[in-house]
């Protein structure tokens, strides 16, 4: 909430997200219901785009280690 109160902006100073590990089983098979689309080598790329109320949005960005 970004007016908590009103003639009080509150900032956003860190996010955190975490993710966890979903499975389904499809035709017999256990496969992740959050799979990743890339893998660069060893690497997952992770993205993310803040929309402030001025509408300038900017991102950030990270790279994760990829598991089986």
């Amino acid at each position: 909430m970004l007016h908590p109160i009103a003639g009080l902006t509150v900032a956003v100073r860190s996010v955190q997200s975490t993710i966890t590990r979903k499975t389904v089983t499809r035709k017999g098979k256990k496969v992740g219901y959050y799979e990743s689309v890339k893998c660069s080598g060893s690497k997952r790329p992770v993205v993310v785009t803040f929309t402030p109320e001025s509408g300038a949005t900017a991102t950030a960005s990270t790279s994760l280690r990829c598991s089986k």
